[in-house]
């Protein structure tokens, strides 16, 4: 069980805000801020993104425009030419089915019909026609991390006692993400697993530990290759006084989107309905998020720019847009020293995240001093 921890007001998908937290490995930015109002859990994504957070209407992303008035369309496992269906009676019946790409059937009554009708409302929403498979992948993980706070109560609970942890509990389950926005690595990883199944991309679940700690991912394959996904780690926090204590805002980081396998993460078992081994599902390269995704809006010269900062020019122009933008953080694959980097950022604090030196956080230096980093 990985940890999470915090206030998810997160930037949706290719948006330039981002995050990251992890159990074993914790990295907190300090800062004097004004909180800004906690995304409240809602049961359906309709109702989510007709009430947008303050920072998901300061960062808007074209993959979750509400479509009002549309009908919406059926999707890929629910529209294939060759009908394949099953009854399903359990939640892993149902993660089987659909990973085989067939159309699950419930008995009556079932719980499970209402999180499926879920999953597909979820994915009308944040899915657009034309979309390749690795822009569906991308716009699944940033749903998930945006909208689906870790179960912290939970973690400590297993942290103090593991033996009042049964793993029966609502987080380790699709009901945790689809009824109450609030799960463990588990439960995030079966909804990831239940959408690309929906679109019919192939993908499995991995479970094992992230450096050292009970753990749970996925792999997805894109254009005949496998690749690595692990929705829970996609949080960078940053710890503000609030009152007497402390709070949390997270941002939405991609270094864990379809990336290689690395050492850090310990496979035990896969979970693929008895399609693949985990030999067959290694994620032997990293699939370029950041080379092959454009910063929305940032234009130089009339063309597109990456994430990859290539010079000190290029920083500079990078550096005015997210202030012109007035983005309080932007992630960005530098290729320039670190040095250079804190020299030339006097309103930013550039942070590398520890287990991806190369991708680093622009957080905006606000009224007071940052404190800790």
């Amino acid at each position: 069980m990985n940890k999470r921890k915090g206030i998810k007001l997160a930037a949706a998908a290719f948006a330039l805000a981002i995050s990251f937290l992890s159990s074993s490995c914790l990295l907190f930015v300090e800062m004097d801020l004004e909180p800004v109002e906690s995304f409240v859990p809602q049961p359906t994504a309709k109702i989510l993104l007709e009430r947008p957070s303050q920072v998901q209407a300061e960062h808007p992303c074209p993959c979750f425009l509400a479509s009002e008035g549309i009908e919406a369309p059926l999707r890929p496992l629910e529209n294939q030419k060759v009908k394949r269906e099953k009854w399903v009676k359990n939640e892993e019946e149902l993660l089987n089915a659909a990973m085989m790409f067939v159309k699950p059937y419930f008995t009556v009554g079932s719980d499970l019909r209402p999180l499926y009708n879920s999953a597909i409302e979820t994915l009308n929403t944040i899915i657009r026609d034309g979309m390749s498979d690795f822009e569906k992948v991308h716009a699944i993980y940033d749903f998930l991390v945006y909208y689906v706070d870790y179960d912290f109560e939970l973690y400590e609970l297993y942290q103090r006692d593991k033996s009042q942890v049964y793993g029966t509990e609502k987080a380790f389950k699709l009901k945790g993400v689809f009824l109450d926005r609030k799960a463990v690595c588990d439960g995030i990883s079966k909804a990831f697993s239940l959408m690309c199944s929906i679109e019919c991309i192939p993908n499995v679940r991995v479970v094992g530990l992230k450096n050292g700690v009970p753990h749970a991912w996925n792999k997805v394959r894109l254009g005949g290759k496998w690749y690595l996904v692990d929705a829970t780690w996609g949080n960078y926090a940053v710890r503000f006084s609030e009152g007497d204590g402390n709070a949390y805002t997270e941002y939405l980081i991609h270094t864990s989107l379809c990336t290689a396998d690395d050492g850090s993460y310990k496979e035990e078992k896969v979970f693929s309905a008895g399609l693949y081994s985990l030999e067959q599902v290694r994620a032997r390269e990293d699939y370029g998020f950041y080379a092959k995704s454009h910063i929305p809006g940032y234009l130089v010269l009339g063309k597109p720019q990456d994430y990859v900062i290539e010079s000190i020019t290029e920083f500079l122009g990078f550096l005015s847009f997210i202030s012109d933008r007035q983005l309080s953080a932007a992630e960005f694959y530098s290729e320039i020293e670190e040095a250079q980097l804190d020299s030339l950022s006097p309103n930013y604090k550039i942070g590398a995240l520890e287990h991806d030196k190369n991708v680093k956080l622009a957080i905006k230096v606000f009224e007071k001093r940052l404190l800790i980093f």
